[in-house]
């Protein structure tokens, strides 16, 4: 991080403090931790101590990357250029939170952010004796760890290790959603942000699969997208019977033995889900638990893209007929520019672990173009064929 980003986070810092809000004071001081905490990439992956599994993601990232700039418009920004490893398994806690009787969730609102439906922790600690306190007035929570988050560009957000060891449509689809956030964020509406994200990031992970030629990778992300919206019914189902029952107009003991029953059976159907496959998936730790109002709108916003179930395509007589050749073109470019890409971090890492060399290299490479120097023809003005008249 610069030293002018840095003291800006830190004078922030300060004046937190001194104005005791406490939630911004641990959020700042988190982020300014986490920016200290970066390295570039090409210095983690010419270091031989970097364990193989990570090296080979970073490379992954680093074509993920140019594919999200040139394939789905993403900002090239100055993000996930840096690599970071926190020593534990989630960055943020994030606090969700809704009354007992209601599927209108909790909100917080934030300086530039605006409004969310959730509240976020560097510290799980922190995170959880907050939902303690929502719980002890009567609302439902649930508090869940995230891999990543977006700054929306104010700082140049590094690879964490949190969101490395899955597999590698995971980690693109992860990089995908966060950049989709700076692309495009409204303020205060956490509905359509993280749909437009989650939107972005399944049809960019089914392209980048689609064009590495991952047959394997296609199949396990259509496997995984087919559990997500059988998840989601059973959610949608359980949302729609509590929201009957929220609204009925019954004495309250009646309202909360239909809200035990309805989550009941929603629990007992992911059960039976889950009891099929061989794999728990990375939501599983979100639904394995007592569900609640705050638990099923968390994988609500988490699952569910609120923009459309597929990609809208063009209806322009141009675009529906281009010719083959020019998608030929298109795929050509792409690779090239690729291919140049990696061959620069390939060479890059190189000359980095053979610095001695390069400077050897680059000395003698001096030293020969001056000794050449006395053969280069030199002269200081060129004579001329030049007419002049006096009177």
């Amino acid at each position: 991080m610069s030293r002018l980003r840095l003291a800006a986070v830190l004078a922030l810092v300060a004046a937190l403090a001194a104005c005791g809000t406490g939630y911004y004071l641990q959020a700042a001081a988190g982020q300014a931790a986490l920016l200290r905490a970066r390295e570039p990439l090409e210095q983690v992956l010419a270091d031989p101590a970097t364990p193989g599994s990570v090296r080979r993601q970073l490379l992954v990232v680093d074509a993920a990357l140019l594919f999200a700039r040139l394939e789905l418009g993403l900002p090239a920004t100055k993000s996930y250029r840096h690599y970071a490893d926190i020593g534990r398994t989630s960055v943020v806690w994030n606090v969700f939170a809704a009354p007992e009787f209601s599927l209108e969730p909790r909100e917080w609102c934030y300086p530039v952010a605006g409004c969310a439906t959730y509240r976020g922790w560097f510290k799980e600690r922190k995170a959880r004796d907050f939902a303690a306190r929502l719980a002890a007035r009567g609302d439902d929570v649930f508090v869940g760890g995230v891999a990543a988050y977006s700054t929306l560009g104010w700082f140049a957000d590094p690879v964490l290790n949190t969101m490395l060891g899955n597999t590698d449509a995971e980690l693109v689809g992860l990089l995908f959603h966060e950049l989709a956030h700076q692309r495009v964020y409204v303020a205060g509406d956490t509905l359509f942000n993280e749909g437009f994200s989650t939107f972005i990031e399944e049809e960019g992970t089914r392209r980048w699969l689609t064009f590495r030629n991952d047959a394997p990778g296609l199949r396990d992300f259509d496997l995984r997208q087919s559990r997500r919206a059988a998840v989601l019914a059973i959610v949608a189902e359980l949302r729609d019977v509590l929201a009957s029952a929220y609204a009925a107009d019954i004495p309250t003991a009646e309202r909360r033995q239909q809200r035990v029953t309805a989550f009941a059976r929603a629990q007992a159907r992911y059960n039976g889900l889950r009891a099929g496959w061989v794999e728990a998936p990375w939501f599983d730790g979100w639904l394995a638990s007592e569900p609640n109002n705050a638990r099923s709108l968390a994988v609500s916003l988490t699952l569910v893209p609120m923009l459309a179930s597929r990609l809208i395509k063009s209806t322009s007589v141009p675009h529906a007929k281009r010719r083959a050749w020019v998608e030929r073109l298109i795929t050509f470019s792409n690779n090239f520019f690729l291919g140049l890409d990696n061959t620069y971090l390939s060479l890059l890492r190189k000359v980095l672990r053979h610095r001695l060399i390069t400077v050897f290299v680059a000395a003698a490479l001096l030293g020969a173009s001056l000794a050449l120097l006395p053969l280069i023809g030199t002269e200081f003005i060129p004579p001329s064929d030049e007419g002049e008249v006096r009177v």
